[in-house]
């Protein structure tokens, strides 16, 4: 298991927490019970961190034919809609929570070829496959200033299971299927990053 870069800052704080309230507590002789509280605070804080911020490390194995799971978390919608250029496409929308793992991966092996970040929700990320199968995704995060970033730009090269983006407080990806894309999941189903197969992509 392994710590996100996102959250060095965090854990800065919460050490920089640590020594100025332990240092309060001496000067004004605050006893061992302050002590002892202020230690269980900041291991309590330290351990949120941890947790929000961890990254696990996945044992990816790239596949062309299948599209892969771009976030953990759970499978809450599945319906048929039509994209702005008619064609029919199958979304998927996966919800991450606080709990989940929140780093976000491409589904394939591509390009990038669209990525529109917008102040407000959602922003949407086009891919395109070798294969040139095209796949949209909006990626909606918590409203909260500076939550999300994204490691990517238009026009770049991405390998299957890369990292696109942290969401330090979950959030709800759309995921539009191609049209020759099997699904492979349900709603209700719990899916993880880089290892479950979404969809079985046909000829």
């Amino acid at each position: 298991m392994k710590f996100h870069k996102e959250g060095y800052t965090s854990l800065a704080l919460v050490v920089l927490l640590f020594f100025l309230l332990s240092a309060i507590a001496h000067y004004y002789d605050g006893g061992a019970g302050v002590k002892w509280l202020i230690y269980i605070l900041c291991a309590v804080l330290l351990l949120v961190v941890l947790f929000l911020f961890r990254s696990p490390s996945r044992l990816l194995k790239p596949n062309d034919n299948v599209l892969l799971s771009p976030a953990d978390g759970k499978i809450v919608a599945m319906e048929e809609v039509e994209e702005a250029n008619q064609d029919r496409r199958l979304k998927v929308s996966i919800l991450t929570s606080p709990l989940d793992v929140h780093s976000y991966r491409s589904p394939l092996s591509g390009e990038v070829v669209s990525f529109q970040q917008t102040s407000g929700n959602p922003s949407r990320l086009i891919l395109v496959a070798k294969d040139s199968s095209r796949i949209a995704m909006n990626i909606a995060s918590a409203s909260v200033p500076g939550s999300t970033s994204y490691y990517i730009k238009e026009k770049q090269s991405i390998k299957q299971g890369e990292e696109l983006a942290f969401l330090r407080f979950g959030g709800r990806l759309d995921l539009f299927l191609p049209p020759t894309a099997l699904a492979n999941v349900k709603v209700g189903d719990q899916v993880a990053a880089g290892t479950t197969v979404l969809a079985k992509l046909t000829s």
